[in-house]
């Protein structure tokens, strides 16, 4: 009898011992898939933050490459004007000493006529005059020529002066448009078809995302600094850091492959469809906008906008 009993409370406590056994292997599974999601997050938010600290170097790059030109052109600009000095302080020397030439060539031309107008001409005196007088005239043409020369110079280094000032307006413009510019969306709405319903989610390797259309408008300090200003809308995927082709890719048509959507502001509300039929091999996407200025692109410091996060559409 007793060893019935003891066999059975051994079975019992071997039962609980393994109940419990299970419940503690349950307790650590889940809290292994919370640690799992907790590294899953954090390595998420570190590469959020390698992001965030890149695209602030390249903005602090741009800026000092932009303060760097600025102060070249400035330079550039105090040489020419001590040249400009220099070259109106010589034609003020020219003017000067042309108008003693003609000054002394009237003489000669007044004593001339007096002598003609005696009974009795001194002609060796006159041909003197009139050699004097060649001369002066000769001399008059050459300072003539050396002033045109200088104007012209005067002129060439007053429009590289115009030129530089017009690059530093030019830089500033741009310059305060991408940092200046704020992007206000108004809408952003995905679907898998063109005049498909919206769509709330997208899956990686699907394409069951294809066209994403936006709405939105651009506000500056000086709202006409934006007006017929060239920009460009491109959707990039984030885990890989590549636009999606606008035009998806095709080897056939190489030519038709476009990385963005380009646009000119007018003041309007801008409305644009991206179309993207291929499979997404990301889930995490973003808007990205640029100012397009003599070929290059220059990103906007406001013009970055989650779209796409984990698959959700923000």
């Amino acid at each position: 009898m007793k060893t019935s009993i003891l066999a059975f409370v051994v079975a019992l406590l071997l039962m609980v011992l393994g109940i419990v056994n299970v419940f503690q292997g349950n307790i650590i599974s889940e809290h292994k898939k919370v640690l799992e999601a907790k590294d899953l997050q954090l390595a998420e938010l570190n590469s959020d933050l390698d992001e965030e600290i890149e695209k602030v170097s390249q903005l602090e790059l741009l800026n000092q490459t932009y303060e760097d030109s600025i102060k070249v052109l400035n330079e550039r600009i105090v040489m020419l004007e001590q040249v400009i000095d220099e070259k109106n302080e010589r034609i003020k020397y020219l003017k000067g000493k042309l108008k003693r030439r003609e000054t002394a060539y009237q003489d000669i031309k007044d004593k001339i006529a007096r002598l003609y107008r005696q009974d009795q001409l001194n002609k060796e005196t006159i041909s003197q005059l009139e050699r004097e007088k060649e001369a002066l005239r000769r001399e008059m043409g050459y300072i003539q020529n050396d002033t045109k020369e200088v104007f012209a110079a005067r002129q060439a280094t007053e429009n590289e002066v115009r030129t530089y000032r017009d690059n530093i307006y030019n830089m500033n413009l741009i310059h305060s448009i991408a940092k200046q510019t704020h992007v206000e969306f108004k809408e952003v709405t995905g679907k898998k078809f063109r005049n498909g319903r919206k769509i709330s989610r997208m899956r990686r390797n699907m394409n069951g995302w294809q066209y994403t259309d936006f709405k939105f408008t651009l506000r500056h300090p000086d709202h006409k600094a934006l007006l017929d200003q060239q920009f460009v809308l491109k959707i990039y995927d984030k885990e890989h850091g590549i636009p999606l082709a606008y035009l998806e890719q095709n080897p056939r048509y190489p030519s038709n492959q476009q990385k963005g959507i380009p646009f000119q502001f007018d003041g309007n509300m801008i409305e644009l469809t991206y179309c993207n039929t291929q499979k997404k091999v990301s889930e995490n996407f973003e808007v990205r906008l640029y100012l397009l200025h003599q070929g290059e692109e220059i990103p906007l410091n406001n013009g970055i906008a989650p779209i796409i996060s984990n698959g959700d559409f923000i």
